[in-house]
């Protein structure tokens, strides 16, 4: 086999290597977005029902506690969103730079 033709035959097989790592970060990048959709949900439908709860307290000495609990929990709950929003982009950046890198590939097989 000439040099030629096995240099071509090993960036094949590199651009194929690098298809099935970008084709597996992708469907990681979609997992973790519907992960991220779920768990959103669930944290709205905990902040909805706090809102219920602390609707339904009574005046009492303990509503300051309750109160108290209520904005450290919707605050903690803030930052993860933020913190699921930072990952989010920072995946969409991984499979921004993959796809750059992918049609690098793809022109200098080409050539």
């Amino acid at each position: 086999m000439s040099k030629k033709n096995q240099s071509q035959t090993d960036l094949n097989e590199s651009i194929e290597r690098l298809n099935k790592g970008y084709d597996k970060i992708r469907k990681q990048q979609k997992d973790m977005a519907k992960n991220i959709e779920i768990l959103t949900e669930r944290m709205n439908t905990v902040i909805d029902n706090t809102n219920f709860i602390m609707d339904k307290l009574d005046e009492d000495e303990s509503e300051e506690y309750f109160e108290m609990k209520y904005k450290e929990s919707k605050y903690n709950m803030e930052i993860i969103t933020k913190n699921l929003d930072i990952a989010d982009a920072n995946l969409k950046s991984i499979a921004d730079e993959l796809d750059r890198r992918n049609n690098k590939s793809k022109r200098k097989s080409v050539r």
